[in-house]
């Protein structure tokens, strides 16, 4: 996959990383995914559901940190397998935690 095939696959996963991994202006992925599901909370579907997706979607296209490496790095310096999973923890853990009664 190229850097331009990567950043349209995979837009709203690196909008997600520069906006809220990349600045630097929290300690760790669990404050950074806080920080962004804060500031979208109560609309936590409409902005997580194309990041997860995509999230999802890095696992299963590149099974080993080493193809991540190759195919998507140069765009989202952060991204790891043990990142996005983090990520997808983190997500389901709000949606689970705060909506889990939301018709």
């Amino acid at each position: 996959m190229s850097s331009r095939e990567a950043r349209t696959v995979f837009a709203q996963l690196r909008g997600f990383g520069a906006n809220w991994i990349e600045l630097g202006e929290h300690g760790d992925m669990r404050q950074a995914t806080a920080a962004a599901i804060a500031s979208e909370h109560p609309f936590c579907r409409e902005f997580l559901l194309p990041i997860a997706v995509e999230a999802q979607r890095a696992l299963v296209l590149f099974p080993a940190d080493d193809l991540l490496d190759r195919h998507v790095r140069s765009e989202m310096p952060w991204i790891t397998r043990d990142a996005v999973r983090e990520l997808l923890h983190f997500i389901d853990d709000h949606m689970h935690r705060k909506h889990a009664t939301d018709a």
